[in-house]
């Protein structure tokens, strides 16, 4: 009795001893995931600090791909076929947004998100072995400014490493238990993303060369693994070829100089693996940037943990793609982007390798098991030492200087009609806030022209000569070749306000069309303002856009601000105002304005109520009426659009084309039916072609230019102007920028 009664006691006390153990397991375990879950929620807040502003480069491919859905193709300028973007996923991505007039950028960032959160989740799942590893490895890539800035700035950047780590996780889970088709895939998305993709691919294709074979025979499940990637590299090529004439992305022009041969490709390669490591390297000054002045404190860890045999195959598949990236950066050399940007793609495998380095304390016996979680804890205060104020800095400058990007652009496009050329180094957000402007590109990434201007200045400045754009933004530091006459007398227009300057645009005399006004008034103190083609009726749930000339026949003294125009109606209420004393007021500081014109565009808030108002012109406390305009219902608009369309037809072809023009844009402005805009857009493409002399072809080439830039002018105005380009006015559009391309290689071919 007594026997069996011990027997008990000693079973319940080990089943109680059993129970505690899990439940000392499961309050483990759960404290592992909160401290998990913590240090990602604080890698979320991190990216959230930088998720109100959109680096400027962004914007080129939100160009590219809002003209895409605009009907224009995937180009940059209408008409000019050239591949100025090295993210094809993200710009393909970005079409559906822009097909609903959405800002991409949104869509962009939270395709990044997702990705930062897939890529902690499989961090901590897949590539560390114990909670000290795992965290340290979270908590690296949480505070890390590089990757905070790159996984929220709406550049491809983020999206990009998290399908790599997704691809890299795929293939190594593959490689144990069969399959290729999901890395396949991947690993085809990653080629798309950007060019150096397919490094990656060939590194993880010599990783599957050396550990697969340790781990299971070759299938038919991996050709999927080995053919696509390539596949996928290969399209992209032949369709660049085939769509833009270049297989590279025209960064490669702009920014890489090709060598004259294979063995000085290997030169430059070694040259630029060697700048790296010196003092002012990118890739030491980008580490350092985020690992802090002495990052060998940190990397120590990593290295150590390249000597576990066990988990090999993962830490070498680190590795490989450390040095790829390491590779790339060596070709690439800089980026003028601050942040670190190249070493975004290092960052994961870099932490992974850290944390397992530290991690492996945790595993050892003795007195070095229990410094683990103290070394983890200093390994995070010295991350968070160096990335706090460094991201607060990134955060002021990199916000300024999209805000003031993007104001730029809105400045030029009320400067001047749509059609007329800016020449900028800066094309992301001007040129996408300014939509109906040519940007050229003095930089020469979406301008195969003026690639490396540094090295042909006298083709450049030739180049500048023939193309005469209406706007020139010069370079504050370096000499621009586009500044090829002599503009002393030529400024238009030079504001401040704030942080944005425009006193370095040149706006010139070409910019102003030479269409007549529709109606003018003048000021005692010598300012004229004229109306150009101002519309007669616009729908009740439209703003009205009036574009006003104002000239100065001589210098004036600048007056007071409070320049407005007002729409009144018949009672002299005032129903809606625009205001345009951004120009008057931010002028130089000069208190004289100089002789000349700049044009300006004054948007007016929809009218609540249809009727007949009047447009005022308020300036020197004198009112004086512009002219009039008769807001009609939705309903009564589209009726009237198709009348105005019947008329059109009733009068056919052999009615002069300036009369079908004036009633068809009047229609069009009225109407949204598609109809009335294929009408439009047909007799803009005849209206524009009339401005071609019939000896075109014999006439010089400089003369043949001009008129083909007065084509333009009048085909991309009216391209902006309509909801959906038809193919009419898109195939007119091809065929000017086809023209005039060949004409201007010819000319600068002369140049030898």
């Amino acid at each position: 009795m007594t026997g069996q009664s011990d027997s008990a006691i000693f079973a319940r006390s080990m089943t109680s001893a059993a129970i505690s153990r899990d439940r000392e397991r499961d309050r483990t375990r759960w404290g592992q995931q909160l401290l998990l879950g913590a240090l990602a929620l604080i890698g979320l807040a991190h990216c959230a600090y930088h998720l109100g502003y959109t680096v400027d480069d962004a914007y080129i491919s939100f160009r590219y791909a809002r003209n895409a859905a605009h009907g224009l193709g995937l180009v940059y300028n209408a008409g000019e076929y050239v591949k100025g973007y090295s993210n094809t996923l993200v710009t393909l991505l970005c079409v559906a947004p822009a097909s609903f007039g959405a800002d991409p950028s949104g869509f962009v960032k939270a395709l990044s998100l997702a990705g930062y959160l897939a890529m902690l989740w499989l961090i901590a799942r897949r590539w560390t072995r114990n909670a000290l590893s795992g965290s340290v490895a979270i908590a690296c890539l949480a505070i890390s400014t590089p990757v905070a800035v790159w996984f929220s700035a709406g550049l491809e950047t983020g999206l990009y490493t998290a399908l790599l780590v997704l691809a890299v996780t795929r293939r190594l889970l593959e490689q144990q238990h069969g399959g290729g088709a999901a890395s396949g895939v991947l690993f085809g998305l990653v080629s798309l993303s950007r060019p150096e993709g397919v490094l990656f691919w060939i590194a993880a294709l010599a990783h599957d060369l050396v550990f697969r074979r340790r781990l299971r025979p070759f299938s038919r499940s991996d050709l999927a693994f080995y053919l696509l990637p390539p596949l996928c590299c290969a399209t992209e090529l032949i369709v660049s070829q085939l769509y833009y004439g270049t297989p590279l992305p025209q960064t490669y022009y702009a920014k890489i100089a090709p060598a004259l041969s294979f063995a000085g490709r290997l030169a430059s390669l070694w040259a630029g693996a060697l700048a790296q490591l010196g003092q002012d390297g990118y890739l030491r000054r980008a580490v350092s940037f985020t690992l802090g002045s002495q990052p060998m404190i940190l990397l120590a860890p990593a290295l150590l943990a390249l000597f576990h045999r066990q988990a090999l195959p993962h830490h070498a598949a680190c590795l490989l793609m450390l040095l790829t990236q390491v590779v790339f950066i060596s070709v690439a050399q800089e980026d003028w982007m601050p942040a670190g940007r190249f070493i975004v793609p290092m960052m994961p495998f870099l932490a992974i390798l850290i944390g397992e380095g530290i991690g492996a304390l945790d595993r050892v016996a003795g007195p070095l098991r229990r410094a683990g979680w103290p070394l983890a804890a200093a390994a995070i205060a010295l991350l968070a030492y160096a990335n706090i104020g460094s991201s607060r800095t990134v955060h002021g400058a990199m916000r300024l200087n999209a805000a003031a990007k993007l104001e730029d652009g809105r400045v030029y496009a009320r400067l001047v009609e749509a059609g007329a050329a800016l020449s900028s180094f800066d094309i992301g957000g001007q040129g996408y806030a300014a939509a109906g402007l040519d940007l050229v590109d003095t930089y020469g990434l979406t301008d195969r022209h003026t690639a490396r201007c540094w090295t042909r200045a006298l083709v450049c400045a030739r180049y500048a000569e023939l193309v005469r754009p209406e706007l020139i933004r010069r370079h504050p530091k370096a000499k621009d070749a586009f500044m090829t006459r002599n503009i002393k007398h030529e400024y238009l227009v030079l504001a401040k306000r704030g942080s944005l300057r425009i006193a370095k645009t040149a706006v010139l005399r070409d910019a102003v069309p030479p269409t007549a006004a529709s109606a003018a008034v003048e000021f005692p103190s010598g300012l004229k303002v004229e109306g150009y083609e101002s519309p007669s009726h616009v729908r009740r749930d439209r703003g009205l856009e009036l574009e006003l000339y104002w000239s100065r026949r001589r210098t004036v003294k600048r007056e007071a601000c409070g320049r407005r125009v007002e729409l009144r109606d018949a009672a002299g209420r005032v129903r809606s105002t625009g205001t345009d004393d951004w120009l008057w007021c931010y002028a130089p500081d000069s208190r004289q304005w100089k002789a000349g014109v700049f044009a300006d565009r004054v948007v007016l808030d929809r009218v609540a109520s249809s009727g007949q108002f009047s447009i005022w012109v308020v300036h020197e406390g004198i009112e004086a009426r512009l002219g009039s305009v008769v807001v009609v219902e939705p309903e009564a608009a589209d009726t009237m659009a198709r009348e105005l369309l019947r008329r059109v037809v009733a009068q056919g072809r052999g009615s002069p084309i300036e009369q079908r023009f004036a009633l068809l844009r009047q229609a069009n402005a009225l109407g949204a039916d598609r109809l009335v805009h294929g009408a439009y857009q047909r007799a803009a493409v005849a209206r524009a072609r009339l401005l071609l002399p019939a000896d075109l072809a014999r006439r010089p080439p400089e003369a043949q230019l001009g008129a083909l830039k007065a084509e333009r002018r009048v085909l991309l105005r009216a391209a902006w102007e309509v909801p959906f380009v038809g193919r009419s006015l898109r195939q007119a559009l091809d065929q000017n920028g086809a023209r005039r391309a060949a004409l201007i290689d010819r000319l600068l071919a002369q140049l030898g």
